[in-house]
This record gives C-alpha cells, structure tokens and sequence, in this order.
C-alpha cells in the first residue's frame, strides 16, 4: 500500500481503496480480539433504547479514576 511521490491523495480517498480495506480487513481478523457482531450489535440495540437514556441522563455524579483517565488528566490531578 505504498503511495507514488507524485501522486499522493489525502486520507479519505486513500482510505477508500480496495487495497487499504483488504488490508484492515486482514489485521483485524489477524491481531484484533473483537467480541461477536451479534453481540455488538445488541448493545448497540439497548444503547439506542428510551430505558437506557433514562438510565444513562439520571445519573447525579460520576467517579474518575485517575490512573485509568488520560495522561494529561492523571497528571494534573
């Protein structure tokens, strides 16, 4: 997946291309640990849900823990 010197396309198009897709294809089926479609696809049903926003907007505080928060996070606190 090598671009020409002359010719280099910005991300977009690039990433459109039938080589890049086959090739992020093959490193998730090769190296990432993704749980089931199936099962994404079912949180993602229940995320969309009324009695998931409801639960989602009730909440009235919510803790960080700043060693699992972000770097510039963590170091400030």
């Amino acid at each position: 997946m090598s671009q020409q010197v002359d010719n280099i396309q910005p991300s977009y198009p690039l990433f459109r291309t039938d080589e890049y897709k086959d090739n992020l294809t093959n490193k998730r089926e090769q190296y990432e640990e993704r749980h089931p479609q199936e099962t994404i696809d079912e949180v993602f049903q229940w995320t969309t849900t009324q009695e998931y926003q409801e639960l989602n907007f009730n909440r009235e505080a919510i803790t960080v823990n700043p060693d699992k928060a972000c770097k510039p996070l963590g170091a400030v606190l």
